[in-house]
């Protein structure tokens, strides 16, 4: 029967082309990786691989193995990350990150199918910057983290992740500022009146950007609304502005900066050993499913 440091040897060869290139990279002299492979090959009843110079060349056999080998070491891999996690891994205690653009009645159903599934798991809900969340995770500070994302750039950080829908935003002015009585909002307007962003908008580097020579940095979203009520304009989440429009408080106006409404992918990151907890696993599950019906 084969051992897992057979099969590393192997790859390692095979990936290296040569016993001290495979040695090096398993930290092994290079006796000890030939003596492997010659131990493999004596299970195996064929030769893996041919010496032409210091080169080893793989045989028909060897490149006939090669993705069957692969595989059971990513398997044996992820069956290391599931018992790491199990064993690791404080079940009672979970830590979620959420950036307050991600929809808050998401979160909310996510925390109700949790109580009612899992009672004795406690749930954590913080709030963090973008990248702060993302070193977290990576770190596993964090066991999951909600937030809008940039298109077509993955993460520095070595996580997983999986879009669940998109967040409409559009243009937005206060009922009280001089903006309000204009049909449309120009570019110019745009450039000379105050804009207001959010300080999480600001440090996630997304699409959207300080744009007014008046641009305002404002913590969270409940004061923004409160300021731009009385002045100036901002590009807001609709299931943030959609109550202060409701109440006539906030308008929301058609602008050239904006050709349509702006869509931003919402996702879900986790890390890779994360996935192997049966509760992340079903949370995972359940944003997809409530994805369905919300975004």
């Amino acid at each position: 029967m084969h051992s897992l440091e057979q099969l590393n040897a192997f790859i390692a060869v095979f990936e290296k082309g040569s016993y001290s290139a495979a040695g090096r990279t398993l930290n092994k002299d290079r006796t000890t990786v030939r003596e492997l492979i010659k131990s493999y090959e004596d299970i195996l009843g064929f030769t893996l691989f041919t010496i032409q110079g210091r080169k080893a060349i793989p045989t028909d056999y060897g490149n006939g193995i090669y993705p069957q080998v692969k595989l059971v070491l990513r398997q044996n891999h992820q069956l290391d990350l599931y018992t790491k996690e199990l064993f690791e891994h404080n079940l009672h205690e979970l830590t979620f990150c959420f950036d307050s653009d991600f929809p808050s009645d998401f979160i909310r159903q996510i925390e109700s199918k949790a109580l009612e599934a899992y009672p004795e798991v406690r749930i954590n809900w913080v709030q963090k910057h973008r990248e702060q969340a993302l070193d977290a995770l990576e770190s596993g500070d964090l066991d999951l983290v909600f937030l809008p994302t940039k298109y077509n750039l993955l993460p520095k950080q070595t996580i997983l992740y999986k879009n669940i829908g998109y967040i409409n935003y559009h243009f937005y002015v206060g009922s009280q500022s001089p903006l309000s009585s204009h049909e449309e909002i120009t570019l110019e307007d745009t450039q000379l009146e105050i804009q207001y962003i959010a300080e999480h908008t600001v440090k996630t580097d997304g699409l959207i950007k300080p744009f007014s020579s008046h641009c305002r940095v404002v913590g969270s979203n409940e004061l923004l609304l409160s300021l731009l009520e009385l002045r100036g304009w901002a590009v807001l989440p609709d299931h943030i502005a959609s109550k202060w429009e409701a109440e006539g408080r906030i308008i929301k106006k058609p602008s050239p900066l904006l050709v349509d409404d702006v869509k931003i992918p919402a996702s879900v990151f986790f890390s890779a050993s994360s996935q192997y907890n049966p509760i992340i696993a079903q949370i995972l599950d359940w944003c997809s499913d409530i994805a369905e019906h919300y975004f």
